[in-house]
């Protein structure tokens, strides 16, 4: 009786799996998700390497838009650049190299973005997930530390030579005033 209620619970279950499921197992992403690192005047590549047991056809690269986790920018999907070496075929078990390009020098601001690929094929789809950190160039605070350095050695100086001469040109000039009142 036990075994005949396994031969049927099984079966029943794996109907119950939804499609996407089988076709994910079939499928190998690496890395299995994308995070990206770099500067707002940089064009940032990363290669991802899909491999299958068996050939598969129709593979197509989606991106979405990567937004600012805080939601003020968007790196709009049209801008990254997903190519695929040989057009939409994997062979069995060869890995396929996907370059994928993030062009952050035509982002506004600077911060982190999220988003993903959608990956599909005959059989399915896989969403790989995005991350995208993005800092400011160094050229500006360090040129505001150069001034600020500049303007505190500047008042050092002052007040250490300069005061002193300014107030003996004070006193001398009272002096002088003193003298031709007395004259």
């Amino acid at each position: 009786m036990k075994q005949k209620v396994t031969q049927w619970v099984i079966p029943a279950l794996l109907l119950l799996l939804p499609q996407s499921a089988f076709a994910q197992s079939q499928f190998i992403t690496t890395p299995s998700s994308l995070n990206v690192a770099g500067t707002r005047e940089a064009v940032e590549s990363r290669t991802l390497l899909l491999q299958a047991p068996q050939p598969i056809n129709g593979v197509a690269i989606a991106p979405s838009d990567l937004s600012r986790t805080d939601g003020v920018g968007v790196l709009p999907a049209s801008l990254i650049e997903v190519k695929l070496p040989q057009g939409n075929k994997i062979l069995g078990n060869q890995p396929l190299p996907v370059s994928i390009r993030f062009p952050l020098n035509r982002l506004n601001r600077s911060g982190e973005f999220s988003g993903a690929l959608l990956l599909t094929y005959n059989g399915g789809q896989q969403i790989i997930p995005v991350t995208l950190r993005v800092k400011d160039a160094p050229w500006l605070p360090l040129f505001l530390l150069l001034i600020g350095i500049g303007l505190g050695t500047g008042l050092s100086l002052y007040r250490t030579e300069g005061k002193i001469y300014d107030e003996s040109v004070v006193q001398v000039g009272r002096l002088r005033t003193q003298m031709r009142a007395d004259t």
